[in-house]
């Protein structure tokens, strides 16, 4: 009988942990480039755009190429 609350307790804090973890690691948006033209084929260009655009970096994607840029949400 006393392994039970040892075990919700055990669960209550693992749950905490994992919630905070979320917290830490927060979100990344993503948008288009403004300034980024025509398509993209290389994400290191895309990235260096973003960087100029004061954003974290960038990749290529999707079926239209285009330069989509990340930073933090």
């Amino acid at each position: 009988m006393e392994k039970k609350p040892a075990r919700t307790t055990s669960l209550l804090t693992l749950l905490l942990l994992l919630a905070a973890w979320e917290a830490v690691e927060g979100r990344v948006c993503e948008f288009p480039s403004s300034i980024f033209k025509g398509l993209c084929w290389r994400d290191r260009n895309c990235a260096n755009v973003c960087h100029a655009e004061g954003h974290g970096g960038g990749h290529c994607e999707g079926v239209r190429r285009r330069c989509i840029c990340q930073k933090p949400c």
